[in-house]
């Protein structure tokens, strides 16, 4: 009788210390990571020249980054340009409304 107490409090001590180390565990913050729309342009436009488009921003936003063909001006797909630089789950994200805006976010 007093071997099975024993064992059922060693087994509700172990539980509550094996939650307390689950509970308290601290979740992996996200990190952010500068993204290069030059790259995405370079790498995603043709130009229509031998030349690599050019990443332009017409506003000066976040919202106003271009790739500059020959025949004019094409949008950018920033979340694409994440993907392709950091991998699949990463995610664009605005921190401001710079033109330095976007990041990549992990």
């Amino acid at each position: 009788m007093k071997v099975s107490r024993r064992l059922i409090s060693l087994g509700a001590a172990l539980a509550l210390a094996g939650g307390l180390s689950v509970a308290t565990a601290t979740p992996a913050l996200a990190a952010d990571y500068n993204v290069s729309i030059a790259q995405y342009c370079a790498t995603n436009v043709p130009s229509g020249t031998g030349s690599p488009s050019i990443a332009t921003n017409i506003n000066n936003r976040w919202d106003g980054w271009r790739c500059a063909t020959r025949v004019g001006l094409t949008g950018v797909n920033v979340a694409l340009a994440c993907q392709q630089q950091y991998g699949p789950r990463a995610t664009a994200v605005t921190v401001n409304i710079s033109a330095s805006g976007w990041r990549c976010r992990l």
